[in-house]
């Protein structure tokens, strides 16, 4: 026997199919029978939309009657409505007729007329003065005690007064050419004047006499204000204290940072300064590359950042005296390259 073993493999095993759709199925035989699909029915349907929608129609249904029954009883309301307030507007008017004619035939004719207006009695009443009652014995002998007197004694019947305001005739009317002026021409006349009522008494002003106890009171009062001024004088004056408050500044060149300080005593001037570099920064960056290239700073084209041009143009800027670069490369250069002369 040989030691060698051999493993058969089919070749088929390894062969992919070229075509990528899925298998084609065998058709069915025309004996096989249709399937239908068998419908079931759902559990507890009473409780979902079937059921929601039937309450609702029946609702519907149940209002919709109501309505018709409602509105077949509200016309003939209507119409007996109508006819009773017809035959009570009629009956108003008959009865309305036969007062007037009534009231009429029972009110006697008068005629109009005017009343008469009686003059104002200007004669004052007389008199009558009061007479003193004197000693006299009124004490009459037992003779003439029955004796009655019998004659009456006159009555005086005053005539009735009747007040009547007599308006006074205007002295200006409203009408233009009328029998009156009018108020502007009234008031433009010329007027006598009037003189001034000097005389009478003159008015006597009543003085009041303060009491005693107002004079005290106010007294007092004086007394309590001169107290406390003399008090207030009295009091010692706080001391105002000073302040000296002490800034350093550090000058020269440092030794960390790449800067020259340099002291500015005058506050007009560091104000000044303050002012002109807010200004320095609402300058637009044209104008800035534009200066720096003319001055030689910088070359035309120059990618620099916009903040490190702005912070050149500034410290240039601040500087006292115009500040120009000479190198003679970057002058051929912006005297060849640049556009805007």
């Amino acid at each position: 026997m040989s030691d060698k073993k051999v493993f058969a493999i089919d070749p088929n095993l390894f062969s992919f199919s070229k075509n990528k759709t899925r298998k084609t199925r065998d058709k069915p035989t025309e004996d096989s029978k249709i399937r239908m699909k068998v419908y079931k029915p759902k559990k507890n349907d009473s409780l979902k939309k079937r059921s929601i929608l039937n309450m609702i129609r029946k609702h519907q249904e149940t209002e919709y009657k109501n309505k018709f029954d409602n509105s077949n009883k509200k016309t003939t309301n209507d119409v007996q409505n109508f006819n009773s307030d017809f035959k009570n507007a009629t009956d108003f008017f008959k009865n309305l007729e036969e007062n007037v004619t009534q009231k009429a035939s029972s009110k006697p004719n008068t005629n109009n007329h005017t009343i008469k207006q009686y003059p104002t009695i200007t004669n004052p009443l007389p008199n009558t003065s009061y007479i003193e009652p004197s000693m006299i014995n009124t004490t009459l002998p037992a003779t003439l005690n029955n004796i009655t007197n019998s004659i009456k004694p006159a009555i005086n019947e005053l005539p009735t007064v009747i007040n009547t305001n007599v308006i006074p005739i205007p002295k200006y009317g409203c009408l233009k050419n009328g029998s009156l002026p009018t108020y502007r021409s009234f008031m433009n006349q010329t007027r006598k004047t009037q003189p001034d009522i000097i005389g009478g008494k003159p008015t006597d002003i009543p003085i009041s006499v303060k009491s005693n106890n107002f004079a005290s009171l106010e007294s007092s009062k004086i007394k309590e204000k001169i107290e406390n001024i003399n008090i207030n004088k009295n009091k010692k004056k706080k001391m105002k204290r000073k302040k000296t408050i002490r800034r350093t500044h550090k000058i020269g060149r440092s030794k960390i940072m790449p800067k020259v300080s340099v002291l500015v005593s005058n506050k007009t001037i560091r104000n000044n300064i303050s002012n002109k570099t807010q200004l320095i920064k609402q300058v637009p960056i044209h104008e800035i590359r534009r200066y720096l290239i003319k001055h030689g700073f910088i070359r035309v084209g120059s990618n620099t950042p916009n903040d490190v041009l702005r912070k050149m143009y500034e410290s240039a800027m601040l500087i006292c005296g115009e500040i120009q670069n000479h190198n003679p490369d970057n002058l051929l250069y912006n005297f060849l390259h640049d556009v805007e002369k």
